[in-house]
C-alpha cells in the first residue's frame, strides 16, 4: 500500500513540474505577441472610449434626483421639476406626476401679493389652489419660496397619483 502511494505520488510531481523554458520558443514567439499586442490595445483604447461613453449615457439616465416635497421625500429622473415631471415615492412606493399647482392656507385674508405671479383659486375657507402665471417654471424652487412665506401656514404640491385608466369606456 505505501509502496503504491509512493510511486503515484512520484508519477504526479514528475509530471507536473517542467523547470526549463525554451528558449527558442520565445524568442521566436516575442515580435509576434508584440506586434498583436499593439493592435489589441488599439482597439481596446476604442473599445474603452467607446465603453466610458455608454457608461455615462447609463448614468445620466438613471440618475435620480430626490426631492423633500409635502414633508415626504421624493426621487425625480428631472434635475428641474416642471408640470408633467413624473415622482416617485418610496415611502408609499407610489409615483405620480406633478399637476403644475400648489395647495396653501393662508393665515391672513390677503391673496393680492400671490396674484401677482399666481392665479389664485379659493377652494375652501381659507385654501387655495395656486397656479403659477408662467408656464414650464422650476416648481422645486417655488415651492421652497411658497415654504418661506410667514402668511401660509400649509404648502402643499398637488401630485397626480391616477394612473391611466385601460378600461372601456362606452
Amino acid at each position: 500500500m505505501k509502496k503504491a502511494m509512493l510511486s503515484t505520488l512520484l508519477v504526479l510531481s514528475t509530471a507536473c513540474s517542467t523547470d526549463k523554458i525554451d528558449k527558442t520558443e520565445t524568442s521566436s514567439a516575442m515580435p509576434v505577441e508584440t506586434s498583436t499586442s499593439t493592435v489589441i490595445t488599439k482597439d481596446e483604447a476604442v473599445n474603452k472610449k467607446k465603453l466610458l461613453i455608454t457608461e455615462q449615457d447609463k448614468k445620466t439616465q438613471n440618475t435620480a434626483y430626490s426631492y423633500r416635497l409635502n414633508d415626504q421625500k421624493f426621487t425625480s429622473n428631472a434635475k428641474v421639476l416642471v408640470k408633467g415631471s413624473s415622482v416617485s415615492s418610496p415611502i408609499m412606493s407610489e409615483s405620480g406626476v406633478l399637476k403644475g399647482s400648489f395647495v396653501v392656507i393662508i393665515t391672513t385674508a390677503k391673496t393680492e401679493s400671490l396674484s401677482t405671479h399666481y392665479k389664485v383659486n379659493k377652494i375652501a375657507k381659507n385654501t387655495y389652489r395656486l397656479i403659477p402665471i408662467k408656464n414650464q417654471t422650476d416648481l422645486y424652487n417655488l415651492y421652497s419660496n411658497l415654504l418661506k412665506n410667514s402668511e401660509l401656514s400649509r404648502v402643499e404640491i398637488e401630485i397626480d397619483y391616477s394612473r391611466d385608466s385601460t378600461a372601456q369606456s362606452y
